[in-house]
Order: structure tokens, then sequence, then C-alpha cells
């Protein structure tokens, strides 16, 4: 565990470094015959594939940290550990109960099966694909087969839109003051080399000229964690760390404590 929040604090300095810095610009245009201000965003260089390294590393600590308190159950119940020993994660009950039957938990004490079965997202949660040890799960055996996926997407646009300039009237094009009669959805969007809308502002009659302004918050996100889709990477790598640590501090009776 400690590997993987050492990692983890990496990835965050290097990503933080990354979206900080001006590879996302911003463009605007009108469209609509003047009646829409419209941002366009775009990268002007992909996410460093580096990211996808650390973060296979990381879902990969966190799997194994599991590994190693399994295998760990099994020496304190007087058992060997053999390769194919490892923490049970299951979100089907069927599957559990007849992972169970063939012995899956045999190794390991009574009081320990009982955490375990606790534990598995199948009996902890109505939505057990959401669940801290199911998404490590899934992100690991992703890992094993391709890097993860990892996009780049615009968070909200800030809480401030600035639109013209101090002492400049914004004029249609018959010389009369401009209405702005609605917003376009500010929602997230993902961002590649290609520019993408963003934002847009309709306007209640054509422009020749316009001028506004919007902050831009880049972020990390997978396109995938669990149920959810564009989840931020640096927000979600911590909870599953924690979530991970939560579920090995539950066994901490099962051993002495100079050993735990």
């Amino acid at each position: 565990m400690e590997r993987a929040s050492a990692t983890i604090a990496l990835l965050d300095e290097e990503t933080q470094a990354f979206l900080a810095s001006p590879i996302f610009p911003v463009t605007t245009e009108l469209q609509n015959e003047g009646t829409s201000y419209v941002f366009l965003v775009g990268a002007t260089q992909p996410v460093p594939e580096r990211f996808s390294v650390l973060i296979g590393e990381i879902v990969h600590q966190l799997r194994s940290s599991l590994d190693h308190l399994f295998a760990a159950l099994i020496l304190q119940n007087g058992r060997p550990v053999d390769h194919k020993d490892s923490f049970p994660i299951f979100d089907s009950v069927q599957r559990y109960k007849r992972a169970c039957s063939l012995g899956m938990l045999d190794k390991v004490s009574a009081t320990a099966r009982a955490i375990i079965e606790k534990a598995q997202p199948c009996f902890a949660s109505s939505t057990p694909l959401d669940t801290i040890l199911c998404a490590v799960r899934d992100l690991n055996n992703a890992d094993k087969h391709r890097m993860l996926v990892v996009l780049n997407s615009t968070g909200a646009i800030g809480r401030n839109i600035d639109i013209g300039a101090p002492g400049k009237l914004l004029l249609d094009i018959t010389g009369k003051p401009v209405s702005i009669i609605g917003f376009g959805d500010p929602k997230p969007v993902t961002i590649d080399q290609v520019p993408v809308e963003v934002f847009r502002i309709m306007l209640g009659s054509p422009v020749s000229d316009f001028e506004a302004r919007i902050e831009l918050t880049p972020q990390l996100v997978f396109e995938r964690c669990g149920l959810a889709k564009q989840m931020s990477v640096p927000k979600i790598m911590p909870i599953l760390a924690a979530g991970i640590q939560h579920t090995i501090d539950l066994f901490s009776h099962e051993f002495d404590a100079d050993a735990f």
C-alpha cells in the first residue's frame, strides 16, 4: 500500500503539471449566420502514455495488496499458499457461492471467511460493479490486456462568463444593442486534437463582431470506472486506495499486532 500511495502522489504531481500547461487553447467563432457565439477547445498534444503506465502500476499494487493479505490469512491458518490463491472479489452471489463450494475459502479461518463474505460487492451493495473492490478488480484486469483508457475532458466551465469589453457596447449588424437569449449546455466534453464545442452563447439577432471569454478546467478521466463514465483520475485514485486499505484493516484481528 505504501508503494501505491507513493505512485498516486507522483501521478497527481505529473497530471497537475500537464493540465496546467498551455495545451488546451480555446478559440471562438460565429455560427448560425451570426446568431451563435461558439467556444471551441482542442488539445495540442495527446495525454502522455506514462499516465496510463502509472495508473496501471497503482491498480496492480492495490490488487496485489489484497492478494498478499489473502496469502497471509492462509499462512496464519497453518496452510500452504499456491499460485492460484487470490483475494476473492465477486459481483454475483451465485458465482461466489459456487466458488466457495469448490473450496475457494477452505484455507482461511472461519472468522476470516465471514469477513471476506461480508466484504464481497455482491453482498455489500445493490450495485456491486460500483464498489471499490470491483473497480480495482476491473481496472487491473483491463490493464493486463491493454493500456487503460485515459481521456482529456473539460470540467464544467467556470462560474463567470465575461461578455464584451469595458466601455464597448455590443451591437448587431443593424447597429442595435444585441440581446442574449440563451446558453448552451456547459457539460464536460472529451478533448481531442480536433477542436470541439464546449459552450455557446445564443444571440437574439445576427452580429458581425462579438467578444466573450470563459474559464476552462481540463481534467484527466477514466473512460469508465465501475458504472460511472468520465471519472476524474486524480480524484478517484486516492479513494480507491483508501477503500483497499479499509478492507485490509478489517482483518487486523486475524493477526498479532506486531505482525500486522
